[in-house]
């Protein structure tokens, strides 16, 4: 919902088409990037973590 209002603010002062295609894909790609890096990281920390209670032999 909140990025649902934040992109309705957005297109709200683009001007024309253009303005609301550009925005639609920069929103689009900017947030499907920011939750792939979140995912990934939170893999690799749960990874590092498993490795270290396997080496530490917890």
């Amino acid at each position: 919902m909140r990025f649902e209002q934040s992109y309705l603010k957005s297109i709200e002062q683009a001007q024309g088409w253009q303005g609301v295609t550009y925005i639609t894909i920069r929103d689009q790609v900017y947030t499907e990037d920011a939750q792939r890096s979140k995912c990934k990281l939170t893999a690799d920390v749960r990874y590092f973590y498993l490795l270290y209670k396997a080496w530490a032999g917890n």
